[in-house]
């Protein structure tokens, strides 16, 4: 026989043997993949995996996950993975200790398409759509986070595990929420262009069992009935997800609760929640620009340049501050009184708004400046003393709803609080807006008005003397009025309460009051 055709015969069959042995292992990875997806239980249509590229593609998948109470299915229309580390889902005799330099690879870049999902609970639906995610550098244990699943369900040692993940990079285009439920008067309906998370999943490092993430969303808006609101994009830094245990402990209670069982486990769900971060902060900020919110179809918007929330934690200690700016109030939004508006602020009322607050176990100080464009600014702070440790832990428990706000408020003691108004035109558009609705012309109105509080600056008592006297100034000039009291060792309110109705002479109330050059009757004139 020509030693050609036996040359090729060997060649073919080996060729034959070498792809019937990669089919087998292609298969053998196929048939782990499927028992995967049995464990939620889902199914697919096609799974094919590519041995020589380590490309994993799933097709159809529909999941439906068993609960007591609620009916929970889904559809995903294709999961594509590249460079699949096939051994990944299996659990070892042996894993090696965790360490977040040395998470196994679970795929390279992931792409997703077609989410829609769906939780029926009684008589509200959620439905959620997410039109494709993409991933890249996914890290994880993920034959642990099985294995915990498939033996004790959703609890610490599962939650634990999950945790334990480092994606390099996320995101997630248009997504829509819409939530349905009878007692509501009509479907809440939340929407996305595009959710990223800068820098990834960073995994725990240390003794950390959660780490900080940062969100972005561009794009968002909401709807229900005829309120609706968007923001061009919200940035939320380091949000942590409460720790394993927690975690654990608020799914067994929320499993009480459906089950019937609300008395003590609606308590301790409420305590839980609220204690979920001991060690740090829920998230360190949270910014919005450009929003827009529609309280109803005819009315104007209320509309914002930007808005942001900081804060921060180390141990006792919490700092917070929030910054407004562009916050607008159009003329319409003021029913009845918007000509009177419109005329001392053509573009609605503009407000900037900037607060900044420290506390501990035993004090609070606080800062705060609000400025409503070309009309007037207030500018407050105060610093008080008290059992504030003890009073958060109060709040965070479950036996906030038995707190005696009277016994709390006799611990508090005063060391400053201050309080400055400069006004350049807001009092006279309140004045003309109350004018309006009596029946009376504003400059009447302001008189008969300074002429109540110089009334008030004859009485005995000191306190109403020192206002009464300052707020008839400011109704007849408005300009800079302050208010401080500032007593040397700090009061607190059972001293304060006494002082008033007795020797109101010996309160350390400071009141001081600035004439502006222009009389109040101009300003009416003027509009």
């Amino acid at each position: 026989m020509d030693k050609r055709f036996i040359i090729g015969g060997l060649m073919f069959w080996a060729g034959l043997s070498g792809y019937m042995g990669l089919r087998v292992l292609e298969s053998y990875t196929e048939d782990a993949v499927y028992a995967v997806l049995s464990v939620i239980p889902a199914q697919a249509q096609e799974i094919r995996y590519h041995f020589l590229t380590d490309d994993l593609r799933i097709t159809g998948i529909e999941y439906e996950i068993p609960h007591e109470t609620k009916v929970h299915r889904g559809t995903i229309e294709s999961v594509e993975i590249s460079k699949f580390h096939r051994k990944i889902m299996f659990v070892k005799p042996q894993m090696p200790p965790y360490a977040a330099d040395e998470l196994p690879r679970v795929g390279e870049d992931f792409k997703i398409r077609g989410i829609a999902d769906r939780v029926h609970e009684g008589h509200s639906v959620l439905e959620t759509k997410i039109a494709s995610v993409d991933m890249k550098g996914w890290y994880q244990r993920v034959g642990m986070v099985l294995d915990h699943f498939a033996r004790k369900g959703v609890g610490e040692a599962f939650f634990e595990e999950l945790l334990r993940m480092r994606i390099d990079e996320f995101s997630a285009s248009q997504i829509e929420m819409t939530l349905t439920d009878p007692a509501m008067q009509a479907p809440l309906t939340m929407r996305t262009d595009l959710l990223t998370l800068p820098g990834g999943i960073p995994a725990p490092r240390g003794t950390e069992r959660t780490t900080p993430v940062n969100f972005v969303l561009e794009r968002a808006s909401f709807a229900q009935g005829e309120l609706s609101g968007s923001a061009g994009r919200i940035d939320i830094h380091a949000l942590r997800a409460p720790e394993p245990d927690k975690l654990a402990r608020i799914v067994e209670l929320s499993r009480a609760i459906r089950e019937g069982k609300n008395g003590a486990a609606s308590e301790e769900l409420t305590g839980t929640l609220c204690t979920s971060w001991d060690k740090y902060a829920p998230f360190g900020s949270i910014g919005l620009q450009n929003v827009i919110v529609n309280f109803s179809k005819d009315a104007e918007p209320v509309t914002a340049s930007h808005f942001s929330y900081a804060l921060k934690r180390e141990g006792e200690s919490w700092t917070d501050s929030m910054n407004c700016r562009g916050l607008n109030f159009k003329p319409g939004l003021f029913k009845g009184v918007e000509d009177t508006v419109k005329r001392f602020a053509p573009e609605g009322l503009k407000l900037d708004m900037t607060s900044d607050s420290r506390s501990d176990s035993s004090s609070v100080h606080t800062t705060g400046s609000y400025d409503v464009s070309g009309l007037g600014s207030l500018k407050t702070s105060t610093s008080l003393e008290g059992e504030f440790g003890k009073l958060r832990k109060l709040c965070l428990s479950a036996d906030v709803m038995n707190m005696d706000p009277f016994a709390l408020a006799s611990g508090l003691k005063v060391h400053q609080f201050k309080i400055s108004y400069a006004d350049s035109g807001l009092l006279p558009l309140i004045l003309s807006a109350i004018a309006a609705n009596v029946d009376m012309p504003p400059a009447v109105l302001a008189q008969e008005a300074s002429t109540v509080a110089f009334g008030m600056a004859t009485d005995g008592n000191t306190m109403l003397r020192k206002l009464g006297t300052a707020l008839g100034q400011q109704l007849l000039s408005p300009g800079e009025i302050e208010v401080e009291f500032k007593p040397e060792k700090g009061m607190n309110m059972n001293e304060f309460t006494a002082l008033l109705f007795s020797e109101p002479a010996k309160l350390p109330l400071n009141v001081t009051s600035k004439p502006g050059t222009k009389p109040m009757q101009e300003y009416f004139l003027e509009k």
